[in-house]
Formats: structure tokens, C-alpha cells, sequence
């Protein structure tokens, strides 16, 4: 018996409700296959908490093989990289993630989380001394990101301006023409191989770092040329648009929950369980993610996925799954308990969501503490979204005080 396909719209989405059409699956008992704007091969989609759990700890589910199937997306152009461990399994992947993880080490985190601090610290004076109105987005969150992954990634000072940014721009905007994106993702690829290369003599020379770059470059590690720059790559795309959209999300959080707010500021010491709850309630993408392909018959959510079709999970929906979380459209700043999924599940579970969430912290405890009388300077309805982009955020978010 064939299974309907379901053809999934791309809408607008603008604040930070789930796409309608998760919403709807959510409500449902078994799971549904779906189709995308772009890609041949239908799709699996799974929104409950449990169901996304088990695929994404199941080995039976592939990353790797994904290569090989025109799945379905939302996106008209694939971007993953050779290399790039986000579509490599088993001990494939755990290689390089092994390698990774020393870039990611307590006392690295530390070391990243304080200069966070002094970055956003900067950043909040210059808003201070300018003065209302200033734009969350363009004189915080975009900058703080931008200046941490630098950082974090090893980019020299001298690359950190003009194509660099232009091209991840292109490369993750769902409305670029195809041959912008495959343009932008080759001048990518040349400049962070330049870095890999200058990464390597200095190595040769006797120079030491804790940047990714160096770490990765690490004679031990193994790795090559082609494994750092494609894991190079999605680093500083994680760590500057990922933290650029995602704390503008939480940021217009913050601002149209004043009475959530009001109460953190009065309780200091609840900032971690907020960010928790932060990072749960906000979506980060528009559709799903990196899908996975079943390599055997498997049983899960009320229907039977065969070898060879494509799953995808939402950690979105199963952050909003009322069976883990009571009341789970309702921000509530004092839930205890929150066992998320904002950061991923089981092997490719965020390699940096230590410092990822360290940096949220930051960023939410300076506006809190800072600007504790910042307000919207706009009515929300005339917010601008990223509606063509795969990340979901605000482009500007105007405030005075």
C-alpha cells in the first residue's frame, strides 16, 4: 500500500511559532511523508520527542548515505561539503569529531566564554554611549556572533571583512541562485583552504594555537586538507549565522515577553534555566535539517520507513511535543526539568554547544541587566523576518529605552 505525500508549503514564517505545517503533523498519531519545493524522492518526517530521540541515536539511520538521494528540501541547490562530518557515520565521523573535541575542551570553553564576555561587554558600552534608538541585530547580536567566531574559528584579522561575508550569505539563503550559491561555496572553499595552508607552516615551524584551524591541522589528528576545510566551513557558519539569528530570536523574545523578563531580571541566579527554556521555545529553522536515509525496514511512529527513503526529525516540534513538556507553547522562564533537544541528539549532537550556549547566556544576561529598559521602538508587525533564509530570525530588531 502507498503512502499519500504531503506537499509542504514554504510560507513567511515571522516570529517564533512553528511553521504551521509542523504544528500539524505534531498533532498527529503516525508520521507523514512530505514533499518540498525542490528534490525528487519524498520524505519521512517525525516531529515527537521520543520518535526524533530514537532516529537520531539509531546507527541504522545514515547520514552518510544521504549523498546518494535527490531528497526532498526546501532549498534548491544541496550545499554539504566532501569532508564535512555532518553527512559521515560511525567511526568515519567519529574521527574527525574526536579531533574536533579538543577544540571544544572545559578549559577552551572557558577560555571562549571570557572572551565572549568581554566582546559583548564592548559592544553594550558602545550602545550605551550612543544612545536610542540602536538595532539589536546590526549593533549586537550580528557583530558579537561575527567577532566570537572569528575567534573560535581562527580567522586572521585581515580576512574577517568583504567576501568572507558576502559568500556564507549567499551560500545559506534559500532564495540564492543556484550558480551564486555553487560561486560562493568555491570561493569559500579557496579561502579557507589559504588558511588551512598558512595553519599547517606555522604547525611545521614549531607554532601552537587553540583556534579550530590549528587544532584541526594537528599532524596527530590526521585529518585532511579537504576533512578541515569542510568542518572549517560549517564552524564558522554555526557559530557566526547560527548564533547571529538565534540570539536575535531570543532577544525579540525577551522584548515581547516584558512580564517574563521583568522576573528574570529580578532573579539573577534563574538565568541558566531560562536560557534552557530560551533556546527549547525558539525554532531555529525553517523545514527540518539534514535529512537521514534508512539502510534496513524499520518500524517508528506509527509507520514502516524502508531502505532507502529519506527521514527527516524536527528538534523544533519535539521541543513543543506536550508528552516531554507540560504546556509547551508557553514560554515559562521558571520550568524546571528541560531536557531540550536545541542543540541536537545523539552522535551529531552539537560539537560546540557548550560554548554555543555559553555565548546565548552572555548575550540574554547583558540585555537583561543592561538594558532594563529597552523596549520596541517598532510595532511588531513591522518587523522584518529572514523569510528566504534557511535560519529564522529577525533582520532588524529597532529598540529605544
Amino acid at each position: 500500500m502507498s503512502e499519500d505525500v504531503r506537499v509542504w508549503p514554504r510560507v513567511e514564517l515571522r516570529g517564533v511559532d512553528l511553521d504551521p505545517m509542523m504544528t500539524e503533523l505534531l498533532g498527529e498519531k503516525r508520521a507523514s511523508k512530505v514533499r518540498f519545493a525542490y528534490g525528487s524522492v519524498p520524505a519521512w518526517v517525525l516531529t515527537r520527542y521520543e520518535d526524533v530521540r530514537s532516529v537520531t541515536s539509531d546507527a541504522r539511520f545514515s547520514r552518510a548515505a544521504a549523498w546518494h538521494v535527490d531528497s526532498t528540501r526546501i532549498t534548491e541547490l544541496r550545499a554539504p561539503i566532501k569532508g564535512d562530518m555532518t553527512y559521515q557515520d560511525g567511526a568515519a565521523h567519529a574521527r574527525v569529531r574526536r579531533q574536533m573535541a579538543k577544540a571544544f575542551t572545559p578549559a577552551r570553553t572557558e577560555a571562549l566564554a571570557l572572551a565572549a564576555e568581554r566582546v559583548c561587554e564592548t559592544l553594550v558600552d558602545s550602545l550605551l554611549r550612543q544612545g536610542p534608538p540602536a538595532d539589536l541585530v546590526d549593533d549586537l547580536a550580528s557583530p558579537f556572533a561575527l567577532e566570537t567566531a572569528w575567534g573560535m574559528v581562527g580567522v586572521p584579522a585581515a580576512d574577517r571583512e568583504g567576501p568572507l561575508r558576502d559568500c556564507f550569505e549567499t551560500v545559506f539563503s534559500s532564495g540564492a541562485d543556484p550558480q551564486r550559491v555553487h560561486d560562493a561555496q568555491e570561493a569559500l572553499r579557496r579561502l579557507f583552504q589559504g588558511l588551512v595552508s598558512a595553519a599547517r607552516g606555522r604547525g611545521a615551524a614549531g607554532g601552537s594555537g587553540e583556534d579550530l584551524i590549528t587544532v584541526l591541522t594537528e599532524p596527530a589528528g590526521g585529518l585532511s586538507d579537504e576533512e578541515i576545510v569542510a568542518n572549517a566551513y560549517k564552524s564558522m557558519q554555526s557559530a557566526w549565522r547560527g548564533i547571529r539569528n538565534h540570539s536575535a530570536n531570543l532577544l525579540y523574545v525577551l522584548l515581547t515577553h516584558p512580564a517574563e523578563t521583568a522576573w528574570l531580571r529580578a532573579h539573577p541566579e534563574a538565568w541558566p534555566a531560562a536560557v534552557d527554556e530560551l533556546v527549547r521555545f525558539v525554532p531555529r529553522l525553517a523545514g527540518c535539517g539534514v535529512e537521514r536515509i534508512a539502510t534496513e525496514d524499520v518500524d517508528i511512529a506509527g509507520v514502516t520507513v524502508r531502505r532507502g527513503e529519506p527521514v527527516y526529525v524536527s528538534y523544533a516540534s519535539a521541543n513543543r511535543d506536550e508528552r516531554a513538556f507540560p504546556d509547551p507553547h508557553r514560554l515559562d522562564l521558571r520550568r524546571a526539568g528541560n531536557p531540550h533537544l536545541a542543540y541536537g541528539h545523539g552522535p551529531h549532537r552539537c560539537p560546540a554547544s557548550s560554548i554555543a550556549h555559553r555565548e546565548l547566556g552572555t548575550l540574554v544576561g547583558a540585555f537583561v541587566s543592561r538594558l532594563p529598559t529597552a523596549r520596541p521602538a517598532v510595532p511588531e508587525d513591522r518587523l522584518e523576518w529572514r523569510t528566504t533564509d534557511i535560519l529564522r530570525g529577525p533582520r532588524h530588531l529597532p529598540v529605544t529605552w
